[in-house]
């Protein structure tokens, strides 16, 4: 558990399977110029069941929230705020397999550049987010890209959540831009 209180300079390497635990928003880890949480693959969660968690807190005034470029599995973020994050809340960037199950619930992305981020090469198999709320993003609250050959995302839900004053038409982004998708469920959402 990450008692509440504002840490700062924090740039954090999640290199085993970790339930990583705040207070809510009192719980503030920040990294200015950088990347706050960077997940390797030994931090991924064992099986569906047996998760990595990150959860009650806030990160913010950083370049990135969290990053994964190797290949992670079965994490869980819930109840996270993502807040003023000059780049991206959450940034895939695996270039090459495929990463399984992610999971972002009851989180709050404002203020960033981009909330969740899925870049060009990056490959992902079950991608859930729900019940969280998207505002005042200054690019695309979710953005899937993909190559003609790579990325994209297999298994996708997108329910139950709300976006609310994000980036606009005038810099050619959407609520939710989305590239390559195959079983994809987006339903439920409130976009204003």
């Amino acid at each position: 558990n990450v008692d509440n209180g504002t840490y700062t300079g924090q740039a954090l390497t999640v290199n085993k399977q970790l339930d990583i635990r705040g207070q809510g928003t009192g719980t503030i880890v920040q990294n200015t110029g950088g990347t706050v949480f960077t997940y390797t693959a030994a931090g991924s969660g064992s099986s569906s069941s047996s998760r990595s968690y990150l959860r009650s807190m806030k990160v913010s005034g950083s370049t990135k929230g969290v990053y994964a470029q190797e290949l992670v599995n079965y994490l869980t973020m819930d109840g996270v705020t993502f807040d003023g994050n000059s780049s991206y809340g959450i940034h895939l960037n695996n270039t090459s397999g495929v990463m399984n199950d992610w999971s972002i619930s009851n989180c709050t992305f404002n203020a960033n550049g981009t909330g969740y981020y899925g870049s060009t090469q990056s490959n992902i198999n079950g991608l859930s987010i729900t019940g969280s709320t998207f505002t005042n993003n200054t690019s695309s609250p979710v953005a899937i890209y993909a190559s003609s050959t790579n990325g994209g995302c297999n298994n996708l839900t997108i329910t139950g959540n709300t976006f609310t004053n994000n980036a606009n038409s005038s810099n050619n982004s959407a609520a939710l831009y989305i590239e390559k998708v195959s079983n994809g469920l987006i339903s439920g959402n409130t976009m204003t």
